[in-house]
């Protein structure tokens, strides 16, 4: 779930604003991941995005451009404990 927004600004016709912002969410659910099956593997990962492109059109040959970005990547790992596993009351304790 997630979304994009994208602004156009033209305020000449040699010049071009583009603003872009960028929300990406996903949950990825690994039932047997590695050697850890016994543990499925949940990431969910909210992430964010934003540009802000300057581009200048000089001359049919030339072309002046700056782009500018930034990210936030937010992970968040845990384990699925639907079934009652990992519990601690399953792992035997010896002294």
């Amino acid at each position: 779930m997630g979304g994009t927004l994208v602004i156009d600004f033209n305020p000449a016709d040699a010049h071009r604003i583009r603003f872009t912002i960028l929300n990406y969410n996903y949950t990825d659910y690994t039932p047997h991941y590695g050697n850890f099956n016994r543990n499925p593997r949940i990431f969910t990962r909210p992430n964010q995005i934003g540009v802000l492109h300057y581009a200048w059109t000089i001359s049919p040959t030339t072309v002046n451009e700056f782009i500018a970005s930034a990210a936030a990547d937010h992970v968040t790992i845990d384990i699925d404990r639907s079934s009652g596993w990992p519990a601690r009351s399953f792992v035997p304790v010896t002294s």
